[in-house]
């Protein structure tokens, strides 16, 4: 074989991060190369870290401990990731392995939830947003934020299911849906279909947060739906029995990692070109101290895809005042 079993699996992983990462070009700009933003990624990294000791938890003591401490951990992230770990648990608990575990870090997830829901900040900036909220909430409200944030998630996760349906017909003829979706006639049947879509049912419950306020549903909130909704996706895939490894499999995949290398290159030089243009507005900007300076926008069309920033909008745009106040100019003027 050209590929050794171990290149196999190697190419796969490649292939499994490649993807994500392709599929989340939306928010890179929000949860990566925005330093605030980046909490977004440190969350989720946690959460994957929990993700892990879980499922490894029952081959020694030490899983255990180190699976408890990343619990309290996890319980100080965001609403989002707490919320969807608390929903994966609950389905997990149905099998009634590892009750005891399950129940425990069931409560230390909840109590980091009521901690962070019921926190004076956290109140303060509801109120900042909506002093009337509890008393606007009602059914219908509560049905439409989650048809607005169920499809602004879905707009920001664009490029994940182009991914998926290319994914689809590279590899993916003999998977059998029925075992995923199917009416349940009994209570068996009813715990296997929450546990074959336990992935799909968590990423729905990271939308539950914005529910209450859409205005906070964002770009770089969505990371954590589209982390999920790709593991059910490679659930999926895993499940079926598809050869992942053979020598056929492995050149889809390699044709597929060739196709993201080549988008992630073309970003990375157009990159590299928008961090010049805007060293150089920056640098005309620290030359005009005092002075009115005009400056170019920079074109949407030159905007690579995955460092996309927040430009000036006009002349009265809040932005480009606090831009004068940070360079100490007299006048910024935007050319025509």
């Amino acid at each position: 074989m050209f590929f050794k079993e171990k290149s196999h699996k190697l190419l796969f992983y490649l292939f499994v991060i490649l993807a994500f990462w392709f599929s989340s070009s939306k928010h890179l700009s929000q949860t990566v190369f925005w330093a605030t933003g980046g909490v977004y990624t440190f969350n989720l990294f946690i959460g994957t870290l929990w993700l892990y000791l879980f499922s490894i938890k029952n081959k020694s003591k030490q899983n255990l401990i180190f699976l408890v401490l990343i619990s309290v951990l996890t319980a100080l992230t965001t609403q989002n990731l707490i919320l969807a770990l608390l929903f994966f648990l609950i389905i997990k608990s149905f099998s009634k392995e590892g009750l005891f575990i399950n129940t425990l870090l069931f409560i230390i997830l909840l109590s980091g939830l009521l901690f962070l829901n019921f926190a004076p900040g956290n109140k303060l900036r509801v109120n900042e947003i909506d002093s009337n909220l509890i008393d606007n909430i009602n059914g219908i409200t509560l049905f439409k934020n989650l048809a607005l944030v169920t499809f602004q998630y879905l707009k920001h996760s664009i490029f994940l299911f182009l991914t998926l349906l290319i994914v689809i017909a590279f590899f993916n003829k003999n998977i059998n849906l029925k075992q995923y979706f199917f009416l349940p006639k009994n209570k068996k049947q009813f715990i296997t279909l929450l546990q074959q879509n336990i992935y799909l049912i968590v990423a729905i419950s990271t939308i539950i947060p914005f529910i209450l306020i859409p205005s906070l549903a964002s770009v770089r909130t969505s990371i954590y739906f589209v982390f999920f909704f790709i593991l059910y996706f490679f659930k999926i895939l895993s499940d079926s029995n598809i050869e992942i490894f053979n020598n056929r499999n492995v050149i889809k995949h390699l044709s597929f990692v060739l196709i993201l290398m080549v988008f992630y290159s073309y970003n990375f030089i157009l990159g590299f070109q928008l961090k010049n243009k805007l060293f150089y507005r920056a640098t005309v900007l620290k030359e005009a101290t005092e002075k009115t300076v005009t400056i170019k926008l920079i074109d949407k069309n030159e905007m690579p895809t995955l460092f996309r920033f927040r430009e000036i909008k006009d002349q009265n745009d809040w932005v480009l005042s606090e831009i004068r106040k940070h360079f100490n100019c007299k006048e910024i003027l935007i050319e025509k």
